[in-house]
């Protein structure tokens, strides 16, 4: 499935992806951003992938998360749009698989930190490639 995590950087760093890119200064990370990387920031991660059969094949469904780190409610909601706008209905190009459609499952927003001082906000997808 690292196929399929590089189709979806992919699409971040392709043409489709450069309002969100100049938004989310701080960039785009696999599992999770380096040490004192500067907000706002976003991260995705592979949370589950499962094959599914059929007669003359099969598909791969995962689940994808985008975790948004922002300093302010302002920019995550900012951001919040803009990362649903390049990845809703999104299809990745997944090399050795047809891509068939991201489509966002649920998303949930919350305040981390001693002090609550980071505006978190997590939206799940679910990925189904054909093979």
């Amino acid at each position: 499935m690292q196929a399929l995590l590089t189709g979806i950087y992919g699409v971040y760093t392709g043409g489709g992806g450069a309002t969100f890119r100049a938004a989310c200064t701080g960039g785009l990370h696999l599992e999770e951003a380096p040490q004192y990387t500067a907000m706002p920031y976003a991260t995705f991660t592979m949370i589950v992938a499962r094959p599914d059969y059929y007669f003359s094949g099969h598909l791969e469904i995962a689940t994808i998360q985008f975790d948004i780190y922002a300093a302010t409610n302002t920019i995550r909601q900012d951001l919040y749009t803009k990362l649903t706008a390049l990845f809703d209905n999104c299809k990745p190009t997944v090399t050795g698989y047809t891509s068939l459609i991201m489509k966002r499952v649920s998303q949930q927003s919350v305040r981390e930190g001693e002090q609550s001082e980071v505006y978190r906000y997590t939206v799940e997808y679910e990925v189904t490639i054909d093979k």
